[in-house]
């Protein structure tokens, strides 16, 4: 690749001159992008032409980066601090977005992988963030590839910090020290959104006498994880019933003009939909083999049982040859296997199995 001034690429087998700007650092953050860098054919092979292109485009990256920052910002002052309400501004830009994708069928494979949310995924993701609440705090960075609105969930974990230890969250802790399920806000939490206070404030009237306490904080990150789930369960709904009944020759679709902040987070959402089912499902799949665990009658657990019986009415020899036999058996199917699955076909696989 050659490399020239202004911003200009010229790849080995391309004419057209390209521009490339490195997207700064700050901004690679704040929005969550994948990508670091900016790239795009100029189709044109004029240098004159390919510079002055360039210099334009860099400035105006550069004047709209600045415009999506203030605007970003502006979402995260105290007055909105306000997870559900800042939610339900999405709602109608993706279920646009969505329904633009599905009628121009971008999206139908995809959307036809994903399955809908059922109120059994409520319950057993509220399960799941108590598990992970009880564990260390870095259990929750596993929420990282489930929350698609991090920046905004960052800006009010900050503020919500300050106030944990102020002397309005001590007050309203001896009021109400206990915690409500998952699904529901706690005192504390429906103080905060309520009031509206920003950092400074709270700062004014910290609590010198304040024990951080590590759990709410774990609790605050998952019950918007949880609040999350619930917006993503609504969209798939809206978004199915959408392309079920979507007539290509009669209906049409409007949505808001793209914007490529937004509709990033939008990008962002539908992953963080397909890891949020995932794990749905293998927690699913872990209650139940717990459950089966749980309910197991082990092998070696019944034998030792009743081999201890057996000791006090036989002689030594035969108690040899029943160990002998019970040592060839858990070789077969293992000392943990589960006796109430001992059926017919189990049988004659370990008769099988002594026969050779």
């Amino acid at each position: 690749m050659q490399v020239s001034n202004h911003y200009l690429y010229q790849y080995a087998k391309s004419k057209n001159l390209y521009f490339r700007m490195r997207i700064p650092t700050e901004y690679v953050y704040q929005f969550d992008l994948t990508k670091k860098h900016f790239t795009a054919t100029l189709k044109t092979d004029d240098i004159t032409d390919a510079r002055w292109l360039a210099l334009f485009i860099k400035n105006k990256i550069k004047r709209e980066l600045k415009q999506l920052v203030l605007g970003e910002d502006s979402k995260y002052q105290a007055s909105n601090w306000d997870f559900y309400g800042y939610l339900r501004t999405k709602f109608e830009t993706y279920l646009g977005w969505g329904k633009k994708l599905l009628a121009s069928q971008s999206f139908a494979d995809e959307l036809n992988q994903i399955p809908a949310f059922t109120d059994d995924d409520n319950d057993s993701y509220a399960q799941y963030l108590e598990k992970l609440m009880s564990g260390d705090k870095e259990d929750l960075l596993a929420l990282n590839k489930q929350i698609a609105h991090k920046p905004y969930m960052m800006n009010y974990y900050d503020a919500y910090s300050r106030f944990l230890t102020s002397s309005f969250y001590t007050d309203i802790h001896k009021k109400n020290p206990n915690t409500p399920n998952i699904d529901k806000p706690s005192a504390a939490e429906s103080f905060f959104g309520e009031q509206h206070y920003d950092e400074d404030f709270y700062q004014a009237f910290q609590d010198p006498e304040s024990v951080y306490d590590p759990q709410v904080i774990k609790r605050f990150i998952a019950r918007h994880a949880y609040i999350e789930l619930d917006f993503k369960k609504h969209l798939m709904k809206e978004l199915k019933s959408f392309k079920q009944d979507y007539n290509p020759f009669a209906d049409d679709v409007n949505a808001k003009a793209f914007n490529p902040v937004e509709y990033n987070s939008f990008l962002e959402l539908i992953e963080t939909i397909k890891e949020t089912q995932q794990v749905i499902a293998d927690f699913k799949s872990g209650k139940i083999a717990e459950a089966e665990k749980e309910n197991s009658i082990p092998l070696k657990e019944t034998y030792e049982a009743f081999i201890a019986e057996k000791a006090k009415s036989v002689k030594s020899n035969s108690i040899d040859l029943y160990n002998i036999s019970f040592n060839f058996l858990y070789t077969l199917i293992g000392e943990d296997f589960d006796i109430q699955k001992f059926d017919k076909k189990k049988a004659i696989e370990i008769k099988e199995a002594v026969l050779l």
